[in-house]
């Protein structure tokens, strides 16, 4: 970090230029002429910008020559995004604002890594501003399930979500569909936030991203951009309650500690909940929950050219009642939200992610250095039950102190993109990962596990597993003009990964200490892997385009870790898997910014498939290279207000996800599966949402607003031999209130046709239900 440092401070003094700096000014409306006072004008790319004042009126100051894209957003109106050319002098850039009822917003992304408007990007691309965040009520990433065609998401019972695009899924610790938050690539299951406040914006990328996002980025992207403090006071507090107990407090303030230079932001959030499960061996609620998350921001721009953004973010989770799982779908029917296990615990789960990002601008070209550190230490503080039953057979043990169940991650990413305005627009950089993930639990056989075949009783299996991984990887991508609307796009990413596995076994009968059965044994691999992408894209003029577009992703390969299972061996190596992506998409804006209008057609071959298996009871993933599959569908985006005051929205996918070739160890031979349908795949996704805003007043700063949303899934498979399914099934969320600029209160409720469905299913035959009917209300006072 000192060298790195050095370097830019290097760069800042050999580089910034004598030039004169220019200024952007301008007035922001309605459109019955009145002033917008504490609009939000940004400049992309650049987090530089200003708030208008009382008349509308707004001024940013100190900018280097050049083209800027400028955003101008207002709460309660449709955002807008414009031009400014500083290339000869100063800039004026007036915005008249629309009621956000009445128009759609422009919607900005960073899909490219750039901010960029999302109609011009050439690819799939679904997106949340923060207005849409709130009004979906999205507390969790997992509820955009459903919300963008073909995703799916769901908690797996640890509070961990397993996520599909496009029939591309994540089914271990290794993911198909990456998520980043503020840029930082959420590394694995294991130090991964899923909480969501104070967002600023949802993006989702659907399809292979491996060329600018890499690693683990086969299906998609989930993209999450939190807000961050700008050059005025800014706070709020939320307040919701619900039924099972449901509490969610927190609350956001940002203010520059130095006009123009220095800023700081700080939100948090408390949110608890009873669970939805009963447990009927203890008669006591089952699955509660607690978490505080807390996102901290120091902003600094030392220097026109130069600024620097340092962030810290935590989750502090305690889930008392972790996987609460029927035993088999019929049972989970019979008997909802209802489980019977003798031995229950508190799982203690602790992230940390913590980044240094560095821009810096000179002349026709930024650089972005981006570091983090990741760290997630999650145990159950007492052996949590393995055979689901009031058995006292089996439970597992991971509490070994920190040396253990440790999980740290650091990551840099260096790029060096052009500016707006040129006529070749390129991005090139590097990324390197180091992980260490130590893991020991222990496999617990009680006093009644003779009833359960085992040969023996009161006994510990223990296995100790310490990874060593690491990565560096190269890529570039540009986009060339071949005529006057027509583009190309060219990228290549080359991945290269070290794998280490060092596995140790021990046995302890009680009450006697242990002792080895395996000495300690390693293992190590070398994975690379190349990513190109190319596609050509038609302006049809405006904000409407057609694109034809080839894509690369790949998951990473690994090591086999150690179980209690002595017919699973350790330390087998399995392959990284890759998808291709064929897409055709059209992208229109129309009607005066009344109607958003995107049809996707997608083709997709999957190689070298991994296939896992859950290895129980110690709940071990094996996985094996045993696969082929190709999935196909369509994709539909429709937005509008068609008249004033009412917003409809329609997002629907349809996914054909099947196995060309796939054979699975059963009894001891194997199976052939070919035809077979891909896990966690719904047939369909749809969204069909309307939301009425009638304002009150003369000056009609108050509304009240009324809305509904119909999210249907299609028949879904959640093991690969299709045994365990899920029919076709929809949700009813509905949101009531009234908002003004200060105040937001409004009542909601989720699934109110309080639908029964499995939301998650493992190939053991255990499933988890997705959530009963619940009501609530939420109040939103804002500075």
């Amino acid at each position: 970090m000192k060298y790195l440092l050095l370097v830019f401070a290097l760069i800042l003094s050999n580089l910034i230029s004598a030039q004169s700096l220019r200024n952007i000014t301008g007035l922001v409306k309605q459109p019955n002429g009145s002033a917008i006072a504490g609009a939000s004008i940004v400049i992309l790319n650049s987090g530089k910008g200003a708030v208008t004042k009382t008349d509308g009126s707004y001024s940013i100051a100190g900018l280097p020559a050049g083209i800027y894209i400028v955003n101008i957003s207002a709460a309660g109106f449709a955002s807008i995004v414009d031009t400014a050319d500083l290339s000869l002098g100063d800039a004026t850039v007036h915005a008249i604002l629309s009621p956000s009822y009445n128009n759609l917003d422009e919607v900005v992304v960073s899909a490219e890594k750039l901010e960029e408007k999302i109609q011009r990007i050439p690819s799939a691309v679904s997106a949340f501003n923060a207005r849409q965040v709130n009004e979906f009520r999205l507390w969790n990433i997992n509820q955009i399930s459903g919300l963008v065609p073909n995703l799916y998401s769901a908690n797996s019972g640890d509070y961990r979500n397993v996520s599909s695009i496009r029939g591309i899924t994540t089914t271990s610790y290794e993911q198909a569909v990456a998520t980043y938050v503020d840029g930082v690539n959420q590394f694995s299951l294991d130090t991964y936030i899923p909480q969501l406040f104070d967002v600023e914006r949802i993006e989702i990328l659907r399809g292979p991203q491996g060329t600018l996002y890499g690693r683990n980025a086969m299906g998609g992207v989930i993209n999450i951009i939190t807000k961050k403090p700008q050059n005025k006071l800014d706070a709020y507090t939320e307040l919701s309650i619900g039924d099972y107990g449901q509490q969610r407090f927190g609350g956001s303030v940002k203010f520059p500690l130095i006009a123009d230079k220095l800023f700081f932001g700080a939100a948090a959030m408390y949110d608890q909940r009873k669970g939805y499960y009963t447990n009927e061996f203890t008669n006591t609620d089952f699955d509660n929950q607690k978490q505080i998350t807390g996102n901290y921001y120091l902003q600094y721009y030392p220097a026109s050219r130069f600024h620097a953004v340092l962030n810290f973010k935590h989750q502090n989770n305690r889930n008392d009642g972790p996987f609460p799982l029927a035993p088999d779908k019929a049972t989970a029917f019979e008997s909802p939200f209802k489980v019977n296990q003798n031995a229950t615990t508190t799982m203690q789960d602790d992230n940390i992610n913590a980044s240094l990002a560095l821009h810096y601008d000179p002349t026709g070209f930024r650089i972005t250095s981006l570091t983090a550190w990741q760290n997630n230490y999650r145990i159950y503080r007492r052996p949590i039950d393995g055979d689901f039953s009031p058995l006292d057979a089996i439970t597992i043990v991971n509490d070994y102190g920190k040396e253990f169940n440790n999980v740290k991650v650091f990551t840099e990413e260096l790029r060096i993109q052009s500016k707006e305005g040129r006529k070749v627009k390129w991005t090139g950089g590097m990324f390197f990962f180091r992980q260490d993930n130590p893991t020991k639990q222990g496999t617990h056989f009680g006093a009644d596990a003779p009833l359960l075949g085992i040969p023996d009783a009161n006994f510990t299996l223990i296995n100790t597993n310490k990874g060593e991984n690491s990565g560096i990887a190269f890529f570039g991508q540009m986009t060339y003009p071949l005529a006057k609307r027509l583009e190309l796009t060219l990228g290549l990413r080359y991945d290269n990964e070290n794998r280490k596995l060092t596995i140790a076994g021990e046995y302890q009968q009680d009450p006697d200490p242990a002792f080895p059965i395996l000495s300690d044994t390693s293992a190590s691999d070398n994975y690379s892997a190349f990513s190109p992408k190319a596609g050509l894209q038609y302006d049809l003029g405006g904000d409407n385009m057609l694109y034809l577009s080839y894509s690369r992703g790949y998951r990473a390969g690994g090591l086999t870790p150690l179980g209690s299972d002595p017919s699973q061996v350790p330390l087998s190596a399995f392959d990284p898997e890759y998808s291709n992506n064929v897409e055709f998409g059209w992208k229109n804006f129309l009607l005066n910014r009344k109607l958003r209008l995107n049809a996707t057609l997608f083709y997709s071959f999957v190689e070298n498939v991994q296939v896992p298996t859950l290895v129980l009871p110690d709940a071990i993933t094996v996985v094996r290279n045993s696969g082929k599959m190709t999935t196909k569908g369509v994709e539909l985006e429709v937005g509008a207000t068609p008249i004033n005051g009412l917003e409809l929205m329609f997002n629907g996918g349809l996914t054909d996800a099947s196995y060309s070739s796939l054979s699975l160890p059963k009894d001891g031979v194997m199976v052939n599966y070919d035809g077979n349908n891909q896990v966690f795949t719904p047939s369909y996704t749809s969204l069909l949402m309307g939301q009425y805003t009638l304002p009150l007043g003369q000056k009609q700063k108050t509304r009240l607003m009324a809305r509904v949303e119909w999210i249907s899934f299609g028949k879904q498979y959640f093991d690969l031999a299709n045994t365990i399914s899920q029919d076709p099934y929809s949700l009813l969320h509905s949101r009531i209130g009234i908002s003004s600029r200060h105040l937001e209160v409004y009542v909601w409720g989720r699934n109110l046709g309080n639908s029964r469905y499995i939301a998650y299913g493992y190939d053991f035959g255990g499933v988890h239900l997705g959530n009963p009917r619940t009501v609530g209300s939420t109040v939103i006072l804002r500075l």
